[in-house]
């Protein structure tokens, strides 16, 4: 923690597993608050008892973010093996919404809930969430073995305009899909709001509709080993809680060097360089592909993300391989 806060790091997010389990959490987490990082925490919220969000908003933690596969409770619990998990992740939402402290529900978007994210958004405004995050799916880890259920291109679109159909009437509604930010620059032109990562939101004034795609450059689409990485529980630094390359140890070789001087770190940071995939695109500063994607389906953490609307052969071209059945 102490090299992050020399490092200048300015948000740290707990994800796992299950952070709440683990009992260095609650001291980890304050300290990193106390040192003036700002504290999220990625939870499937089952845990959030009244007692618990009060002591979460207590340490300083900002935001939650609870994962919900569908609006629907026994979709949910099958898909979890856990009878009665959509309610209790619900309360765990109202009980951190009631201790004040920021929550979004997150989903990843696959062919089994795609139609349902409209219902999902519906329930994240019941339930007074202050945004809603559709999760690229990776097929990675045991995501690997339903890798059939990942969305084509049209359908992933689908999705995305119908995100920023609801950010335009006032609801966060993002994507980590990196994807997104272009289609919210088509819209710019029209006076829309501009997402330029999954996390921020914009809304352009039309005397400077002009610097959009400059803004949009500049924070620029998928973040791994660029305005982001992980950090797991051994001190592994990986470029992505979905990229599972360990580029360096926090505990060996400290953090900074790592972050400054190793090889694939600085080659995701170039969207020029000639060895990555998306390196011709009139959008690789804005959006870039997802990495992640591009290593599972690939094996190369530079390759093309399949995703992608501009690569329709190439998802065609998966399907019709055995590894995609």
């Amino acid at each position: 923690l102490s090299q992050l806060d020399e490092a200048g790091v300015a948000a740290i997010s707990f994800s796992g597993g299950e952070p709440l389990i683990v009992p260095d959490f609650w001291e980890v987490a304050q300290r990193a608050a106390q040192a003036g990082m700002y504290i999220s925490v990625a939870t499937n919220g089952t845990l959030i008892k009244p007692d618990v969000a009060r002591r979460l908003k207590e340490i300083g933690v900002r935001y939650v973010e609870v994962s919900l596969d569908s609006p629907n409770p026994e979709s949910h619990d099958n898909f979890r093996g856990i009878r009665g998990a959509w309610e209790r992740s619900v309360e765990g939402i109202k009980n951190a919404k009631s201790a004040g402290i920021d929550v979004g529900i997150a989903m990843t978007i696959t062919k089994k809930n795609y139609k349902e994210v409209a219902d999902m958004i519906k329930l994240a405004k019941e339930l007074n969430v202050d945004r809603f995050i559709a999760f690229n799916f990776i097929p990675t880890g045991r995501g690997k073995d339903i890798i059939e259920y990942d969305l084509s291109p049209k359908e992933r679109m689908e999705v995305l305009e119908l995100l920023y159909s609801e950010l335009s009437n006032g609801f966060q509604a993002f994507s980590t899909s990196p994807v997104y930010a272009i289609v919210s620059l088509k819209h710019v032109d029209k006076g829309g709001r501009l997402t330029p990562t999954h996390f921020a939101e914009l809304a352009i004034p039309e005397e400077y509709m002009s610097m959009g795609f400059a803004l949009a450059e500049f924070l620029g689409g998928c973040g791994a080993g660029r305005i982001y990485c992980s950090i797991e529980h051994n001190g592994d630094i990986q470029p992505c809680v979905f990229m599972p390359i360990v580029v360096g140890n926090v505990l060996r070789d400290g953090f900074l060097k790592v972050w400054q001087e190793n090889e694939l770190l600085n080659k995701l940071r170039d969207r020029d360089y000639s060895g990555y995939a998306c390196s011709t695109c009139s959008y690789r500063y804005i959006c870039g592909g997802c990495r992640a994607r591009a290593l599972a389906y690939y094996n190369d953490p530079l390759g093309p993300d399949p995703s992608c609307e501009f690569n329709e052969k190439l998802w065609d071209e998966l399907r019709a391989i055995s590894i995609y059945h």
